[in-house]
């Protein structure tokens, strides 16, 4: 059960019991009987003892023998808590009978509660607890009658009143353990018994001293929370007679709440605070409600002044830092809307919270989620991929427009007039060289994949380039995803994008567009790098950013589950999947082995990871174990999943096989070694390297603890942010992150070594030449299903599993999400974004 301090209220029954004090005994008329002094004389004195019927007496044996069982249950019942035992009654006799206290099954009266004033000549029928028989006893005789909800707001008022003893800290630790247990007998209480007399007076004091301690630890929102609980029960509520009110009390809570915020300078939190509070409240609300507000409203004014001399400065950056405070700290002073809307119509300037940032910007990286996030602002590519077709991916020239022949043996570039940072035309020329240059085996910029279908490139009319095939392709133009010019350094600020690097400092990074004018539909991307997708969901609801990117399946079931359809935040699913594996970073002689390479799949339990640490053991379509390097599509959404071959299974969790398997493989890899005459090799401790993110450290760390079962000893390497690959290259696993968006261009640069270290396979570069010479689609997802099954049996990445991103927005910010669906990456429809100024204030 939860205690009061975490959920700041106590859960409420739907119907008020009434009030009035709470009774503590059902007085009878007394009446005598041989069977009631049968009981006492059997030793029911106390609970727990056993009970003979008549005027029988007990031999000694039998009196021994029911003083040992009344000492064992008496232990018993003092080690099982009140509200962890069944239901049962208590009566307790009168004086004649020695007060003795009888533990019964409960009787059904009549109105479920029992009389108040009975006949004096009246008997009642009872079954003991302790040895399940039926007997008599006069009303005269009972001296109380307690029903079990009374027996339990009874314990739950004494652990609520319990004194205790120690310091200062002691005492309010004490106080506070008994607190949260009385809470488990008012929920209990108020769930199965809430007609017990007496419990809504008793609730309301409880919820007064709870509040009391959450203060006295300095838990104030908690303590708020409680009493406002309380208010809502009895707003005239006060604890004794000379007490202050629970308004009154709120009130002081309240001012320590305020000052704390503004001591601290969250304007915006204070902010909420009291318009939170007056609106419910009205005309109730503590006095210091309102001079709070006139507080803030005087910084608001400030801050509006302020902003008004940066824009007549043209000061915009400045500026609009100086309209969002002003905004957050009280938006309803004078002047501050229309102000705030027109600075964001004349400088548009739209805030992404990112948890992997980007150090460098290249749209082709396939591993690093960042740089390929940016790359595109920064680095313009010469054909750009659009989003998921019926065949293939779907592609358009970044510089005009393209055509590919029927027969698949030519390709045509239309080029418009395009100017790049320098303002000179890209002409067909430039085109041309940068084409013929991917095909020529000596240039650092070769592509094996291009040169080999390359023939010719001719240039017409200086802006029409006409390129010539050896033999046909379906989709050469997803060979041209490539910038305009090579990316000597993809660190620099500015490329040929449309976007220029503009300020970096240590937690964000400007892009503005070039040569922007007040007015344009964009004005700059501001980029804020969080350490937590926590803290950048909470930016995101404050209004400081305006989109999250890339939240977790998890992450994202959480916030979505919070959400309703007036939300003011909206989270959308990307349009394809990622896939997690590891990869072989180095060339460890073990993990040159096939059978190592296996016996290390065998040995991750990825299911039991992707389920219980990553997904918080969530169902989400798409997250889903793999069984090669390629995606395996989203339910019916499975456009780029022609590669993966759904008849092979993801091999399974099998350490015994996986050890037996490492055992093998050592063996074969010390003999390989004797015939080379070559030192005999020696097992050293695998380095692991991860991303420095959440996600990417759970599972390397779980990874790794199911190795180290196996006597595989990994060390961690965790890179710094926003580096996918060791930059020492001292690890040889990589936990890795692909974007496998085409597969038919895709396979060659993960599996071929041309940018990632890999394995040397003759079997994968069989499969990947003869993808190369694939000319009909037909061909094209035959081959790649055989390279599917090719990886999967040389294992030539550890898979792991595919998850599904997603991101999240406020609604102010339109068009994010493009007509065709939603995006394959964040900035995919940056040229139609449009950020409106309204959404923050309240």
């Amino acid at each position: 059960m939860q205690s009061s301090h975490t959920t700041g209220s106590l859960p409420l029954a739907a119907g008020r019991p009434p009030r009035g004090p709470l009774p503590t005994c059902y007085i009878g008329a007394i009446v005598t009987g041989s069977t009631l002094m049968a009981i006492l004389i059997a030793g029911w004195l106390a609970p727990g003892a056993s009970l003979a019927q008549g005027n029988k007496a007990a031999d000694k044996g039998a009196a021994d023998k029911g003083a040992a069982d009344k000492k064992d249950a008496e232990a018993e019942a003092e080690q099982i808590r009140l509200i962890e035992r069944e239901p049962f009654d208590v009566i307790t006799l009168d004086e004649t009978n020695k007060n003795a206290k009888l533990e019964i099954y409960p009787i059904p009266f009549r109105g479920g509660r029992p009389p108040a004033r009975p006949s004096p000549t009246s008997k009642i029928k009872f079954r003991l607890i302790k040895d399940d028989k039926e007997y008599e006893v006069a009303w005269r005789n009972i001296l109380r009658y307690e029903p079990f909800d009374v027996l339990l707001l009874r314990e739950a008022e004494r652990l609520r009143d319990a004194g205790t003893n120690g310091t200062a800290a002691e005492k309010l630790q004490k106080q506070r353990a008994n607190l949260d247990e009385a809470f488990e007998y008012y929920l209990a209480l108020q769930t199965s018994y809430p007609s017990v007399p007496g419990l809504a007076e008793s609730l309301n004091k409880y919820l007064y001293l709870d509040a009391a301690n959450l203060t006295r630890s300095q838990d104030y929102p908690a303590a708020l929370g409680v009493l406002e609980t309380l208010y809502d029960r009895d707003n005239n509520f006060k604890y004794s007679a000379g007490s202050p009110g629970v308004l009154a009390v709120m009130g002081s809570l309240l001012t320590k709440i305020l000052e704390s915020y503004k001591q601290k300078g969250d304007y915006g939190s204070m902010r909420q605070m009291i318009t939170r509070v007056a609106k419910k409240y009205r005309a109730n609300r503590p006095p210091a409600i309102n001079a709070m507000a006139a507080e803030l409203a005087k910084l608001a004014a400030a801050k509006r002044d302020e902003a008004r001399k940066l824009v007549q400065e043209k000061e915009y950056h400045a500026a609009i830092r100086a309209s969002k405070e002003m905004m957050d700290i009280w938006p309803l002073v004078s002047g501050a809307t229309e102000l705030n809307e027109w600075i964001v119509e004349q400088f548009p300037q739209v805030n992404v919270g990112v948890i992997q940032p980007a150090i460098s910007h290249d749209a082709q990286r396939l591993e690093n989620w960042g740089a390929r996030r940016t790359g595109m602002l920064v680095h313009r590519t010469l054909v750009e991929f659009k989003g998921a077709g019926n065949e293939g991916g779907q592609y358009s020239l970044s510089l005009g427009a393209m055509q590919r022949a029927d027969d698949y043996r030519k390709l045509t570039l239309n080029l418009k007039q395009f100017s790049n940072e320098d303002d000179s035309l890209i002409t067909g020329y430039q085109v041309a060289r940068r084409l013929l240059d991917m095909a020529n085996p000596k240039s650092p910029n070769y592509r094996a994949a291009w040169g080999g279908v390359m023939e010719a490139a001719n240039v017409n009319d200086v802006m029409q380039v006409e390129v010539e095939l050896r033999q046909p392709h379906v989709l050469p133009e997803s060979m041209l995803r490539i910038p305009l010019e090579p990316i000597k350094d993809a660190t620099v600020p500015t490329g040929n994008g449309l976007f220029k690097v503009a300020i970096r400092e240590e937690n964000r990074v400007h892009f503005q567009v070039k040569g922007f004018e007040p007015g344009q539909r964009l004005a700059e991307i501001v980029e804020h790098t969080f350490d937590d997708t926590q803290f950048a969901l909470s930016a995101l609801r404050r209004g400081d950013v305006d989109v999250v990117d890339r939240l977790f399946p998890a992450d994202a079931a959480r916030l979505a589950e919070d959400l309703d359809p007036n939300d003011s935040i909206a989270v959308r699913q990307y349009a394809l999947p990622t896939i997690h594996m590891l990869l072989i970073s180095s060339d460890n002689p073990f993990l040159a082995n096939r059978d190592y390479r296996r016996a290390l799949i065998f040995g991750i339990h990825r299911e039991m990871i992707l389920k219980q640490e990553l997904l918080g053991n969530r169902e989400i379509e798409g997250c889903q174990l793999i069984s090669g390097p390629f995606a395996a599509g989203v339910g019916d959404r499975n456009p780029l999943a022609y590669a993966y071959d759904i008849t092979i299974e993801p091999r399974g969790y099998y350490p015994r096989l996986a050890k037996l398997l490492m055992v093998v493989a050592q063996g074969e890899v010390e003999l390989m070694a004797e015939k080379r005459h070559d030192p005999k090799p020696q097992m050293k401790p695998f380095v692991l390297g991860h991303p420095a993110y959440e996600s990417a450290r759970l599972a390397c760390q779980a990874i790794a603890a199911h190795l180290e079962i196996l006597g595989v000893e990994i060390k961690l390497k965790e890179f710094a942010p926003g580096v996918t690959r060791d930059p020492d290259n001292q690890a040889d696993l990589t936990y890795a992150e692909v974007a496998i968006w085409e597969p038919l261009v895709d396979a060659r640069r993960l599996l071929g070594r041309e940018e990632l270290h890999g394995i040397d396979s003759p079997y994968l570069k069989h499969a990947l030449r003869k993808l190369d010479a694939a000319q009909t689609w037909g061909d094209v997802r035959d081959r790649l299903l055989d390279l599917h099954r090719t990886a999967h049996n040389e294992a030539a990445v550890i898979p792991l599993w595919q998850m599904v991103d997603s991101f999240a927005y406020r609604k102010q910010l339109r068009n994010i999400v493009g007509t065709e669906g939603p995006p394959v990456w964040l900035y995919q429809n940056i040229g139609q974004w449009r950020l409106s100024a309204t959404g923050n204030a309240e």
